[in-house]
């Protein structure tokens, strides 16, 4: 079994969020940075991992966040409609889902929490936490 980079499930993660067709950006939040001033938006990210075994192979614990960023500027009622919206929809495009990414168990979300809110600016922004186990190559010792 090949072992399965992160970018290659953050990959997956953006192509999930991103057929939500809810965004006006979706992109890595470490690989390409913050578009400020659109919204909504949404940044994937990894988090961390840690590290498990079994007697036959190595299972990490990988967790990756999903930034949802959004604005209305009509009213606070209107943007936390808005904001609970999409990190539903996030959350129902990933969670019990391995996203066709071979070597892991499906994702749970393990969160989602108010990030940041701006009432002058009229922005809002929840983090979705995520996690699932990544079965590793099988360990030959030498």
């Amino acid at each position: 079994m090949e072992e399965i980079e992160i970018q290659d499930i953050e990959d997956k993660l953006l192509e999930a969020v991103g057929s939500l067709l809810a965004f006006a950006v979706v992109s890595s939040l470490v690989r390409d940075g913050v578009n400020p001033g659109i919204y909504p938006a949404a940044y994937t990210y990894f988090a961390g991992d840690g590290e498990g075994e079994t007697k036959s192979r190595p299972i990490d614990t990988v967790e990756f966040h999903i930034q949802v960023r959004a604005q209305n500027l009509a009213s606070e009622a209107l943007l936390a409609r808005d904001a609970y919206s999409l990190i539903n929809a996030v959350r129902k495009a990933i969670r019990g889902k391995t996203l066709g990414i071979p070597g892991i168990e499906p994702f749970r979300c393990i969160g989602r929490e108010l990030s940041d809110y701006d009432e002058e600016e009229s922005t809002i922004e929840y983090t979705c936490k995520f996690t699932t186990r990544q079965y590793q190559p099988v360990v030959t010792p030498v």
